[in-house]
Formats: structure tokens, sequence, C-alpha cells
């Protein structure tokens, strides 16, 4: 029996994609661990550019208030883009490359830029040449003040480099890789234990909580004073600093 034949004259390109990557490239990686520890060896080779992204929904309890995206012990070179704006960046980008090694980093978002109740995209922009990629240490989380948002788990990823990947909507939301879960800071901030470090005075404060009608204000930090021995009051309000 004879068949219609249709002749595809012309060329075409075959693409091999890593197993588990979707059609535009797109896969899940889970967040701690670096993308050569991959369980399925996709990217065990890999040196260079890779982007990941989340979404985290924000508490209705935050409204109003600034957050900070923290980072612990980074071993690479980071952008960090909320909602497609950048927030932050650490280490040196090619051509000069230079990791930001042993870093903790902590980035604010305004509170006019959170959204309440809705998922917001948090994409990172990473380099890293000849170590094992990604965060190996520590998820980053999302902070205010006594309680975070552990972002602990899997997340979009992408090999290469488009600024493009910065937008809300370069990825779709799905429910693998949202955020929402309230926990305090001081549960991370064991968890990470040595990997924490210590904060710089502004993000010390920024944790603080003081009862209702009263406020707590900076005067004082590294290296305007170290090691004070002892604080008073005089009877003009003026503090004195041993």
């Amino acid at each position: 029996i004879a068949a219609p034949l249709i002749l595809l004259v012309g060329s075409c390109v075959l693409a091999a994609t890593a197993p588990g990557t979707s059609q535009d490239g797109w896969t899940t990686l889970r967040v701690p661990g670096g993308w050569k520890d991959d369980a399925e060896k996709r990217f065990e080779k890999y040196d260079g550019f890779a982007w990941y992204r989340c979404f985290v929904k924000v508490p209705e309890s935050w409204r109003g208030k600034d957050v900070q995206v923290a980072f612990y012990q980074l071993s690479n070179s980071i952008e960090v883009f909320w909602n497609g704006e950048k927030i932050g960046a650490a280490g040196v980008m090619p051509p000069d490359y230079r990791a930001a090694y042993g870093t903790n980093v902590r980035y604010t978002i305004p509170a006019g830029k959170i959204v309440v109740g809705q998922a917001s995209s948090l994409a990172i922009r990473v380099y890293d040449q000849g170590g094992r990629g990604g965060f190996k240490a520590m998820a980053p989380s999302i902070v205010q003040r006594n309680e975070a948002i552990l972002l602990e788990g899997n997340w979009h990823f992408h090999t290469g480099d488009e600024l493009a990947w910065a937008k809300p909507d370069a990825t779709k939301l799905t429910d693998g890789v949202v955020f929402d879960t309230i926990v305090e800071a001081a549960t991370i901030t064991a968890k990470a234990g040595s990997a924490a470090g210590p904060l710089s005075p502004k993000d010390a404060l920024a944790t603080m909580v003081v009862p209702e009608g009263l406020e707590i204000e900076q005067v004082l930090a590294e290296p305007l004073v170290g090691q004070p021995l002892s604080i008073s009051f005089d009877e003009s309000g003026r503090m004195w600093v041993v």
C-alpha cells in the first residue's frame, strides 16, 4: 500500500537536555546543596552562570514592614532580584570574577515593595568557577525581625545566563517552589550555627523587638567604640561609655 510521503528539505538542530529538564531549560534543584551535588549528576561538570528562582508569600502580619533576604556562607558571586528588581549583589561577576567566599549578607526589601498574601518572585543570578555551585551551607531566608521564612526545598534552576530570567513571570508559579511557612528567626540562626556569623549593627537592630510605645535607637557601633566595659547615664540623660 503506497502512503503519502512528505520530504522535509532544510536543516534542523537536535539539542539534548538534562534529565528532568523542561523544554525551556528549567528544572528543579534542592536548596541547600551545590548543583554539582545533584543526585542525577546532571550538572557535575558545569561551571559558569546559573539562575535560581522561587516564589514567596509574605504574611499579613508583615504588611507595612521592611523585610530582608539573608544569605549564609556564600562561596560564589550572586545578584539578587525581587519581583524583577535588583536589590543586592555579593562578589564580582566576570570578567573580573571574585567570589564572596564565606560571606553572610542581607538585603532589604522596602515595605512598599512587599505584596502581602500574593506570591512574589525571588531570582538569584549565580556565577561559580571550580566549586560545587549553588548554596551549600544553608538555604537563604526571608527575615522580618524575630520571624522568618526559610527557603529550604526545591527551586527552579537553569544553567546559562539571561537577564530576562529575573522577571516575575520567567517561570510559572508552582506549588513545589512556593515558600510561606513562618518560623522563629532564632530557629534559623541556631540551624545555621557558625555559618550565620555575626550580624552588622544595622541587621542586629532589625532583629530587636521592644514593647509598644518604646523605641530603640543605635547611638554607637564599631569602629567608633570597641569592647565597652561600662555604660551609665547621668542626671541629664547623657550616656557615658568606658
